[in-house]
């Protein structure tokens, strides 16, 4: 019997303000209550609130399950259950902490990562070194692109204490690859009837070419859309065909809202634009079973695996991506798409901004967006595989 530790905010897309940790954890726990093979479970709770949430999450999911609810703290006694427990973070350090008090040795601890650019995140996986981390603990990482990052991390760590402390033990937790999973039979391709209605519905015509993206509308934490404008309307002048651009999202205030309507305006004039809620999932389904092409150009660096482009080939789309951190795994040049070559300069601007983020002289959201904005991607490249 697997032991989980549920909070709401690591598996549920509920609110305005979904990002895609929140979209992974919900997708892998229907995912495990659908296909697990355990007809038991043990759950992990901070309130007696987020039981009752739990249980309206199996309900939700038509799951019958028997499962024994544990708060936080029983991680500080013997009677914590004993296999393995999984986190939906990085924070293994935190835990294995609470676990020496009873054993190292009582019960395994798997989390996983999602963001790892930030301080806490970038902490917890540094602070891995000098916690109690056992080697039959793991640390899923999402890409290998994650994976390299979290090494470099620990080894920097490493160097620090051998150095300070003269250390020389560092057991460490596993670190496998194992990309994010969706539901295929949510994103199934339309029937061509299916398609022709949906388009009817939205307004796109016959001989229009609907290309799509989606995700979360932020220039600054996701993808600044520039280039994705710039090149849309260059192909369709070069191509003679009629484009329409569906973005499908949300976006988090109107200031956001109002730059992307302006860059559309100046960037890409001649291309039709439909919004959709993408936080809406009828509206969201229509969106995916209206479109050709599947465009999404992430320059972020809180970006680590991408979970929509494995969404655009679930369902049966072509896709253009930027060649950054997880999509290099997921996409096959080729054969699901194609990926776009980034640019960037040399390390000297990114280690003026890392030291600034660590000074506090800026933000998290203008460490994110001042670091996009030094990546390039190939303009004329994208223009052609468009």
């Amino acid at each position: 019997m697997p032991c989980l530790y549920f909070h709401p905010d690591a598996y549920t897309t509920q609110g305005r303000k979904v990002m895609g940790r929140h979209v992974a954890g919900e997708s892998f726990l229907k995912g495990y209550l659908s296909h697990g093979k355990c007809d038991d479970l043990a759950i992990q709770v901070e309130t007696n609130k987020h039981s009752n949430i739990f249980e309206q999450f199996l309900g939700e999911c038509g799951k019958k399950l028997s499962y024994k609810t544990y708060d936080r703290f029983s991680t500080c006694t013997d009677q914590f259950y004993k296999g393995v427990v999984f986190y939906p973070g990085p924070g293994l350090a935190e835990w294995s902490k609470f676990r020496s008090f009873s054993g190292d040795n009582l019960w395994s601890i798997c989390g996983v990562t999602h963001t790892i650019s930030s301080h806490g995140a970038m902490d917890s996986i540094a602070n891995l070194v000098s916690s109690p981390v056992q080697p039959w603990d793991a640390l899923v990482c999402t890409s290998y692109a994650v994976k390299n990052s979290v090494e470099e991390m620990l080894s920097s760590q490493i160097d620090y204490l051998r150095h300070r402390l003269k250390a020389t033990q560092f057991p460490l937790p596993q670190l496998p690859v194992i990309p994010l999973g969706i539901d295929t039979k949510k994103f199934a391709p339309p029937s061509l009837d299916e398609k022709r209605g949906v388009r009817e519905i939205l307004g796109i015509r016959t001989d229009e070419i609907a290309c799509l993206f989606v995700g979360r509308l932020s220039f600054h934490a996701k993808a600044n859309p520039c280039a994705m404008y710039k090149a849309i309307e260059e192909a369709a002048t070069q191509s003679r065909k009629r484009v329409v651009l569906l973005e499908c999202g949300w976006f988090y205030n109107s200031h956001i809202e109002e730059s992307f309507a302006e860059a559309r305006r100046l960037l890409c004039p001649s291309v039709r634009t439909i919004f959709v809620d993408g936080l809406d999932p009828k509206s969201a389904k229509a969106a995916w079973s209206a479109a050709d092409i599947f465009c999404s150009l992430v320059d972020n660096i809180q970006e680590t695996f991408g979970i929509t482009p494995a969404e655009a080939m679930a369902a049966g789309l072509p896709v253009v991506v930027s060649d950054w951190n997880g999509y290099k795994d997921t996409v096959r040049e080729g054969i699901d798409g194609f990926k776009v070559p980034t640019l960037a300069p040399a390390s000297a601007p990114s280690q003026s901004l890392q030291c600034a983020y660590a000074a506090g002289q800026i933000d998290y959201d203008a460490y994110l967006g001042l670091t996009s904005l030094q990546i390039s991607i190939d303009h004329r490249r994208l223009v052609q595989v468009l």
